[in-house]
């Protein structure tokens, strides 16, 4: 009930009930007390008092009862709020429930998350520190594979989500977060270009054939194009130079400077001495002169992983001109700020760090916008804009001068510390990355390189030699440094297959009890495994019997019988006896016919020829077909009586050749 009007109520009763009792009140009181001051807005009331509903009342007031028993009477705007409610801003809200003000004004809910008794909720619990809600669960997006970063980012086949970044873990149990149209491989291949990478073309594991590129996704051999497949066939690969084509790998033409490339390598034109230039084989998915193809250099500050050529680490190609390779470093370029195209605002540097700030960090110079260190950049050479000399470099305490001060080496007119430095480690241009499957992530450390090693590749020997051995197929390291495969053991011989240790078994032998230390211990020429574990031939069947030669089921029928319907079941496997006359020796061998009588002796057809009648083409089919009472066969096959004499004609009586003499003349 309105406070006010139960006020007004509580009056008039009083008033009511002293006029019943004939009463006459003549106490005298103030009834302002009583009666709420009438009003039209909030000015019309005194200090203290708003106007609600026509009466001043009280901001709060717990003597005024609500129709069900609650305490009204707290104004907020033009309404009167419960004890339950709270006014945010001019509205009674239930904070117990609202997900805009869970449990106090302002306090609002996360996406998916709902207000329960004043608490916001995901799914029915509260989220832990560092969880989100996320589509009714909690989820940290630090780890989370399909909320990874944010909610719904979800990692692709074969990433993880580590430190909300999905990442794509190598043969060496490093991780590398794929970028642009790169692909997360299995078996710790990494990630791959699928579009330009030889040995992952167009899907993970699709290698195209040795000499083949891989393009747009498609192995290529000249104008020759297959997807998911090599273009060449067995025993060919794509070789020529200029105009490449398949070819038998042994042909003279694939001989790259005494040597048949393999898979992912083509034949190019390097130059080891200058001028001096030879044929080689080169892996152009990993070299940065022949990046893709033979000829297709990477340029300053970027290297060739997967057949493409990637920015060095702090270097961006903003420009789009593969000549001069990444040309920004986005840490200090104050029109490439961070990333390519986010200009700083006027009045603002690029600090050295990728972000826009009022001033550079410590040790750099703000030199038109851009953070440069002026103490080794021979164009701004202890200041800004004061270039060095030609043959001249700036020497590392910001002077022009011909030498680097101690400590410092010239590296391309660069002074360089080349005891960390790692273009230069050691010695000039001697880049960590250069050596054997080394990546642009590789450190020097102390003049030595620490190697971050290219997809399938680890330093196993920890010399000065980059990423010696493949981990794919290593048996002494396989997958990882130190992970062995062992020796071969009965019947296998063990192998290294994309960095998993396997049994190569011999030939018709399988491990069937997925135990290593037996070898391949099952025989799969049996019945019981034919040609391959736990695959029977089911049994003998209807006259016959079952064999594994090779590894194929076979059907044994027993003598005198054969499978001539073609089916083979419990009970019709050799169903048809080939002793009778209707099946003799074979399916379908008939024996008998015209002018014969016919048996079958153990599959061999005997013929009873009828008299007059012999069996002249040898085909029992057709039984007796030759009448031997005739001038041409008399008494037996090809036996003719001759031709007509003088005065008298052949005839054959009975199968005995006989002269008839012509009227009038006789024999004698």
């Amino acid at each position: 009930m309105n406070s006010s009007l139960a006020v007004a109520l509580r009056w008039s009763g009083l008033l009511l009930l002293t006029s019943m009792l004939g009463l006459t009140l003549s106490c005298s009181f103030d009834d302002s007390v009583l009666t709420p001051q009438a009003c039209s807005t909030d000015p019309d009331c005194p200090t203290g008092k708003s106007c609600v509903g026509g009466f001043c009342l009280a901001l709060y007031d717990s003597t005024v009862d609500g129709e069900d028993g609650t305490e009204t009477g707290f104004a907020c705007g033009q309404a009167l709020c419960l004890d339950t409610e709270r006014c945010c801003g001019e509205s009674c809200i239930s904070v117990a429930a609202d997900p805009l003000n869970c449990g106090a004004c302002g306090r609002e809910c996360a996406d998916s998350e709902s207000c329960v008794d004043g608490q916001c909720v995901c799914g029915g619990a509260a989220c832990a520190v560092g969880e989100l809600c996320c589509d009714g669960s909690c989820s940290n997006l630090k780890s989370d594979d399909a909320n990874c970063g944010a909610c719904g980012a979800s990692c692709s086949d074969f990433e993880f989500c580590v430190d909300g970044t999905c990442v794509c873990e190598t043969g060496t149990g490093a991780v590398q977060i794929c970028v642009g149209d790169q692909t997360c491989c299995p078996s710790g291949a990494g990630c791959r270009g699928l579009l330009s990478d030889a040995r992952h073309c167009g899907a993970c594991g699709i290698a195209c054939g040795s000499g083949e590129v891989c393009d747009n996704g498609s192995c290529r051999c000249g104008d020759a194009v297959a997807s998911g497949q090599p273009v060449c066939g067995f025993g060919e690969s794509c070789c020529g130079q200029g105009e490449r084509n398949c070819v038998p790998s042994n042909d003279p033409i694939c001989d790259c400077g005494g040597a048949e490339c393999g898979v992912g390598q083509l034949c190019c034109i390097i130059e080891p001495d200058p001028g001096n230039p030879i044929e080689s084989c080169v892996y152009t998915a990993i070299s940065d002169e022949h990046c893709g193809d033979c000829g297709q250099a990477c340029g300053p500050a970027s290297y060739c992983d997967g057949g493409q050529c990637i920015c060095d680490q702090g270097f961006l190609d903003c420009d789009g001109d593969p000549s001069n390779g990444c040309e920004t470093r986005p840490s200090s370029d104050v029109e490439h700020c961070g990333a390519c195209n986010a200009p700083c605002p006027d009045g603002y540097v690029c600090d050295g760090s990728g972000q826009c700030a009022l001033s550079c960090q410590a040790q750099l110079t703000d030199c038109s916008g851009s953070c440069i260190d002026t103490a080794v950049d021979p164009n701004n050479c202890g200041q800004c804009e004061r270039p060095c000399l030609a043959g001249e470099l700036c020497n590392g305490a910001g002077v022009c001068a011909l030498t680097c001060q101690a400590g410092l080496e010239n590296c391309g007119g660069v002074c360089t510390d080349l005891q960390t430095h790692a273009e230069h480690c050691g010695a000039c241009n001697d880049r960590c990355r250069d050596d054997a499957n080394a990546t642009a992530d590789s450190a020097c450390v102390g003049a030595q390189c620490e190697y971050a090693c290219a997809s399938g590749y680890g330093d196993c020997d920890g010399l000065d030699n980059g990423c010696e051995t493949n981990l794919r197929t290593s048996l002494e390291h396989c997958g990882g440094c130190g992970l062995s495969c062992g020796s071969s053991t009965d019947n296998a011989t063990a192998s290294c297959v994309n960095g998993v240790c396997q049994q190569v078994c011999s030939a018709g032998w399988a491990d069937c009890d997925g135990n290593p230390a037996n070898g391949c211990e099952s025989n799969v020429y049996t019945t019981t495994n034919c040609g391959g574990c736990a695959i029977s031939c089911g049994g003998g069947t209807d006259h016959a019997s079952e064999s594994c030669p090779s590894g194929v089921c076979t059907l044994v029928c027993d003598a005198g019988w054969e499978d001539c319907d073609g089916i083979q079941s419990a009970n019709n496997g050799c169903e048809t006896n080939i002793y009778t006359t209707t099946n003799c020796g074979g399916c379908g061998l008939s024996c008998g016919g015209a002018h014969a009588s016919a048996s079958c002796n153990a599959g061999i057809c005997n013929l009873v020829c009828d008299a007059g009648w012999e069996d002249c083409d040898g085909n029992p089919a057709n039984g007796c077909e030759v009448n031997i009472y005739t001038t041409t066969n008399c008494g037996g096959c090809g036996i003719a009586c001759g031709g007509a004499a003088d005065h008298a004609a052949a005839s054959c009586a009975a199968g005995v050749c006989l002269l008839i003499c012509d009227a009038g003349w006789e024999d004698v």
